[in-house]
């Protein structure tokens, strides 16, 4: 079947979109349902779907399974006194929301000086690593010199020590001749 008749009841899908005043998805879940009839045919080598329509005939209703005949209610399930109470609870609610949802706000515009501050932070504690850095190079540098001066000292005592011994030997040699 390539093309339709115009008197035909079988309408292309997108036509019965607009007829039905209905998504495509839910004309196909109906037809999966058997609400309404549907076929699927070949056309210039493509799938499309037909949708049976009759003029004046409504979509017919959601059907209630028999099971749950029986569970239809006609009284509300919850007394005014406590819907008034649930209303009140949501009222509070939305209320505290809408105050949470000012201070996120407020937040989020601080944001900005924040970031600031924190790289300002940062930039101040590269500072102060590069100051420590210097000053333990300092510190050592200063445990070195004063390792130096030791040494120094202690060879003096030493040189003394043979100056004072060669002076000794020297003033001996003199007074035995």
């Amino acid at each position: 079947m390539s093309t339709l008749d115009p008197t035909s009841e079988w309408l292309p899908l997108a036509e019965a979109v607009t007829v039905l005043g209905k998504a495509e998805r839910t004309i196909r879940l109906w037809i999966d349902a058997g609400r309404i009839e549907g076929r699927k045919i070949e056309e210039h080598g493509r799938a499309k779907w037909l949708v049976r329509v009759k003029d004046g005939e409504p979509v017919p209703p959601d059907p209630i399974p028999e099971s749950a005949e029986g569970l239809l209610v006609r009284e509300p399930l919850v007394p005014s006194a406590d819907l008034e109470r649930v209303h009140l609870e949501l009222i509070r609610r939305h209320e505290a929301a809408v105050a949470q949802l000012a201070v996120a706000r407020v937040e989020l515009q601080r944001l900005p000086a924040l970031e600031e501050g924190m790289a300002a932070r940062e930039g101040r504690v590269v500072e102060l690593e590069a100051a420590r850095e210097a000053a333990a190079r300092e510190v050592e540098a200063a445990r070195m010199s004063e390792a130096r001066e030791r040494r120094r000292a202690r060879v003096a005592v030493i040189l003394a020590a043979l100056l004072a011994v060669l002076c000794a030997a020297l003033s001996g040699m003199l007074l035995q001749r």
